[in-house]
């Protein structure tokens, strides 16, 4: 009988990751060089630029094949626990027939009980993922593969979400929503952080550095020939505590002006998407973690109409707040899953 070991093929991608990231810090590089280059060296330019494109290339790749081995890891490992997998379901149907007939206070209530309960709510999403559309689908690639490689877990996600204990109970005595919502919504998007998310960032961190480095190139500060060395770039993506987008904060903020909310400082008013510079200064906003956590107010309101979040309107929230206004199955147990999370939050912290 063969046996993978998986423990293996994760470090082994989790070092080709790195190298990804190295190799995409070097094009970063090439393009210093190139602006630092002597006016008499210019023709060197182009051969700075292939290399650049050489480079880019096979980070691109090296990303590919982390991810292929994550795959290979993972699907493995669901395949040798899938039997482990029915007497886990087993034993949590009997746990909850146990809790059904046993009053319990809420100081029998440990948080290594609230790690188990979220850990086993977030294998529950994952699996429901994985069965609906498949090992290989951009969701569990996504949500699996990619945040496993990151060594995402639920101890490491309730320790992110403790990290902002005073900055989330600021925000929600400041937005009037319970800090177990922000806890519950904070704890899935960190659960399932991922190398993807990593990367995702920094292309976007790239964007509005060439953004200026093409204003430098309009103002005569560097040469025309510097718009062939930009960065691998994307103008938005979900980022911080919240993961949220510049899309989504800028059309939750002008909601929140438009019901005669004070404007914030920094952000001013009249923000356009279509606007970089705009978005740069959202972007930058949605960097800082506390401002993230009081934009997720925002962006909750929004999602559900204005409202107040309640126990009547907090799945479709959820749900809104994961894309999934026209009820994807995804979106739904995305909706599901965090209500069972703000429950188990709710309860941790009545003691």
């Amino acid at each position: 009988m063969f046996s993978v070991n998986t423990a293996g093929l994760k470090n082994c991608a989790r070092e080709i990751i790195d190298c990804s990231v190295s190799l995409g810090t070097c094009t970063g590089q090439i393009d210093g060089i190139a602006n630092d280059l002597d006016p008499s060296l210019q023709d060197l330019i182009p051969a700075l630029n292939q290399l650049k494109a050489n480079l880019s290339d096979l980070s691109t790749k090296s990303h590919n094949y982390s991810m292929g081995l994550g795959a290979i890891a993972m699907t493995y490992d669901a395949t040798e626990n899938s039997v482990f997998a029915k007497c886990k379901a087993y034993s949590r149907y009997l746990n909850s027939f146990k809790s059904a007939n046993t009053k319990a206070t809420s100081s029998d209530y440990s948080r290594s009980d609230l790690v188990n309960d979220l850990d086993k709510e977030a294998d529950e999403f994952l699996a429901y993922v994985k069965d609906t559309y498949g090992w290989n689908s951009k969701y569990y690639m996504l949500e699996g593969i990619s945040a496993g490689l990151y060594g995402s877990n639920a101890e490491k996600a309730l320790a992110y979400v403790e990290q902002y204990k005073d900055e989330i109970e600021k925000a929600a005595a400041k937005y009037g929503i319970e800090k177990e919502v922000l806890q519950a919504l904070i704890f899935q998007e960190r659960r399932f952080f991922g190398v993807d998310d990593v990367v995702a960032d920094s292309e976007t961190n790239n964007y509005y550095v060439n953004v200026q480095l093409m204003q430098m190139v309009e103002d005569g500060t560097l040469s025309p020939s510097a718009l062939n060395l930009l960065f691998p770039a994307s103008k938005d993506s979900s980022t911080g505590p919240g993961q949220i987008t510049i899309a989504a904060a800028m059309d939750a903020y002008q909601t929140y002006l438009d019901n005669g909310g004070d404007p914030i400082d920094g952000l001013g008013t009249g923000l356009d998407y279509s606007k970089d510079a705009d978005c740069a200064k959202m972007w930058d906003y949605l960097k800082e973690p506390e401002n993230n956590i009081n934009m997720l107010c925002l962006v909750l309101k929004d999602k559900a109409g204005g409202e107040n979040i309640t126990a009547d309107n907090m799945q479709a929230a959820f749900q809104a707040y994961n894309g999934g206004t026209s009820g994807s199955k995804h979106s739904v147990k995305y909706g599901e899953t965090v209500v069972d999370y703000y429950e188990f939050f709710k309860k941790y912290n009545q003691q």
